[in-house]
């Protein structure tokens, strides 16, 4: 080993570069960011839920409609917002959406700030 090979090898000793390819991270955060405008601006309500009902996002058309603001229903579970005789159902459906099960479209009832009065 000459000389030039010691400093080389000592010059990268203890040094670790880690090259990360960020393109799929980049689209899901442009991916992201184009979903959360549809549902700011759309016309339609729009509520976001986890799986244990608790209200992730809530749209301007989602205030007008039940009379929440967007902060008091992040506050919320959806549980609260739907008549006692269909929280069984509702909490049903979160458990097959978490098991990647199909819903078919359904007609519910939820309760407008008014009627929790």
């Amino acid at each position: 080993m000459t000389s030039l090979d010691t400093k080389l090898i000592l010059v990268v000793e203890g040094v670790v570069v880690n090259f990360i390819d960020i393109t799929e991270f980049k689209q899901l955060e442009i991916s992201e960011k184009r979903l959360a405008v549809v549902v700011r601006d759309s016309n339609d309500v729009i509520t976001i839920q986890n799986f244990e009902g608790k209200i992730l996002a809530w749209n301007k058309m989602a205030e007008k409609f039940y009379r929440w603001t967007e902060s008091e229903a992040l506050k919320m579970n959806i549980k609260e917002l739907t008549p006692e005789e269909k929280v069984e159902e509702a909490m049903d459906k979160l458990k097959k959406l978490a098991l990647n099960e199909e819903i078919k479209p359904y007609q519910t009832k939820r309760i407008t700030k008014k009627q929790a009065k």
